[in-house]
């Protein structure tokens, strides 16, 4: 196991959002294609995007690095475009380098011994629910979801009504989230529960501590080998016994809901 891997740096506009993150102290590792190709490339520039991940916890500390940001020119999204934060934030680059053009932050709940993503964004594609989540997203405001008209603070009930339009997104979402089915992102904790340092093109960063094990549980005992997009897809399966599981959007594990609030 290779303890220092070193590369060329990293870009400027990429090295900002680790700096702004590691300023307001957001804990966060290497995820995903990233961990995989940083491990095996020695880079985390192989890739069309960068995927890292923080905790529930880290909310808070998370926004504060969001407020840097968008001071130095940066646009974000929650949740592919919808305005409640969840599962994941979506930081884009004010200047493209190469294929990579944003940054996701990945949001993981605990419960009991597993760690988890609740994908509301991903619903079941054709399923009757679905269409529910596509017309409440259909209705939610545009502007309400610009990064400047976003006031980054987190509310769970009561906020203002924006718009008829706004409230008839709300009760639309509300009613998916009593019937719709989605994806889940489901970690035993004993993955990432413990982490090391690893230098990948000249930073550290985060990473499970036995991260050869996360690989290959979540892509396979052959996962120093590189394959193409499809032939990755085509081994993850929705079933129970993998990290991609289908589940209902309304379980006991459900997260609460913090929609975002806008400015007026």
């Amino acid at each position: 196991m290779q303890k220092n891997i070193i590369n060329n740096g990293l870009p400027t506009t990429i090295s900002k959002i680790f700096d702004a993150l590691e300023t307001h102290n957001v804990f966060f590792w290497l995820e995903a294609g990233t961990l995989l190709k940083g491990v095996r490339d020695k880079s985390i520039l192989t890739s069309s995007d960068i995927d890292v991940s923080v905790t529930r916890d880290q909310t808070n500390n998370l926004l504060a690095a969001l407020e840097d940001l968008s001071d130095l020119g940066y646009e974000y999204n929650f949740n592919g475009g919808y305005p409640m934060l969840e599962d994941m934030v979506t930081i884009f680059l004010p200047e493209a380098f190469d294929r990579i053009m944003h940054v996701d932050i990945y949001i993981f709940h605990k419960s009991d011994k597993i760690f988890f993503r609740r994908c509301f964004h991903k619903p079941i594609l054709k399923s009757k629910s679905s269409y529910l989540f596509y017309l409440s997203k259909k209705l939610m405001p545009k502007t309400l979801t610009s990064t400047r008209n976003i006031n980054l603070k987190l509310n769970t009930d009561g906020e203002k009504r924006i718009s008829i339009f706004y409230s008839l997104s709300k009760f639309f979402f509300y009613l998916y989230e009593q019937v719709g089915t989605t994806a889940w992102y489901v970690i035993p904790e004993k993955y990432i529960s413990e982490f090391k340092k690893l230098v990948i093109n000249g930073r550290q960063f985060n990473v499970p501590l036995n991260y050869e094990q996360y690989l290959e549980m979540r892509y396979g005992d052959d996962w120093a080998t590189p394959k193409d997009r499809d032939e990755w897809f085509e081994n993850w399966k929705n079933s129970d016994d993998h990290v991609i599981q289908r589940k209902k959007l309304r379980t006991d594990m459900s997260p609460k809901k913090y929609w975002v609030s806008f400015k007026q």
